[in-house]
């Protein structure tokens, strides 16, 4: 019910210049103890507004009929989305 809502959130805060966001991402993840390490790296991106957007587009363009098939041989929701998206 609120997809629309959220894509339009995601899309707003993706025209907020990135910089407003590096200060406040360095300091969560040197509180999380997570400075130099790959997580430290990583994280901020997949969390992040395009992040978000660029894992939904990936989803959105895989067809359908993968998803149908790994349930018709009998795979969990988790397993379709771990193993087939």
């Amino acid at each position: 019910p609120f997809k629309g809502a959220i894509l339009a959130l995601i899309l707003a805060i993706l025209m907020v210049p990135g910089q407003v966001y590096l200060i406040p991402q360095y300091q969560i993840i040197q509180d999380l103890h997570l400075l130099e390490t790959p997580w430290g790296v990583a994280l901020p991106g997949i969390f992040s507004a395009f992040g978000t957007f660029l894992m939904r587009q990936s989803f959105m363009s895989l067809p359908r009929e993968l998803e149908e098939s790994a349930r018709l041989d009998g795979a969990s929701p988790f397993q379709t989305f771990w193993k087939v998206m």
